[in-house]
């Protein structure tokens, strides 16, 4: 008996694993250069992804076709290049988002994904008899890895700046499309840290 039940538990905690704990991931990146620290987070995080037996997808945007981004030309190609990246948010459980912190802000060409792909009917709409949108992406959650070289004050303390990214973020893009913002966290000060502080940072990203 005590082996029959030893071999249930097992089975039980492989399906617990390989069902319900297994993770689709799409990683996003939105940094120009491939060196740059936000690459050196992606890597790191798809790496203890994939060890912890995840499912991931990484989506580089600046090297991926970028016209479908005109409003004023968009080809048939293009929209099947949208519809693509559409079908990775259906598929995914969990978005993921690396990217420096420039202006007080993401990189445009991150805002410029938002604005393309969480397409009203495809991320969220409005029905004629309601003020509150319908939520089209609920039951996603989305971790947020930024650099800045400023001091974190800057970005975190509205009498210093009126944009708080996370609270833009959660309250606003994510929250109109029912995404839950699991984590933000943003490393400042990133060009004053020495080569032994970023290799802690990068032990502790997950």
């Amino acid at each position: 008996m005590s082996s029959i039940f030893i071999y249930g538990c097992d089975f039980i905690g492989f399906f617990y694993f390989s069902v319900i704990m297994r993770m689709r991931k799409l990683l996003i990146v939105a940094n120009p250069n491939p060196k740059s620290f936000s690459h050196a987070m992606l890597q790191k995080y798809l790496e203890n992804s994939q060890i912890a037996g995840h499912d991931c997808k990484v989506l580089d945007l600046y090297i991926m076709r970028q016209s479908y981004l005109d409003y004023t030309s968009v080809s048939h190609d293009d929209e099947k290049v949208i519809i693509s990246l559409q079908d990775d948010i259906v598929w995914a459980d969990e978005l993921v988002f690396f990217f420096p912190v420039w202006w007080w802000t993401f990189p445009a060409i991150l805002k410029n994904y938002f604005d393309t792909v969480f397409s009203a009917w495809f991320a969220f709409n409005y029905e004629q008899h309601s003020l509150r949108p319908k939520k089209l992406l609920l039951g996603k959650q989305a971790k947020v890895f930024c650099t800045c070289d400023a001091p974190w004050f800057i970005y975190k303390i509205s009498f210093f700046s009126w944009i708080n990214i996370r609270k833009y973020l959660s309250k606003t893009i994510f929250w109109i499309c029912g995404i839950k913002l699991k984590k933000f966290i943003l490393y400042s000060r990133l060009k004053f840290r020495t080569e032994k502080e970023k290799e802690k940072i990068l032990q502790s990203i997950e």
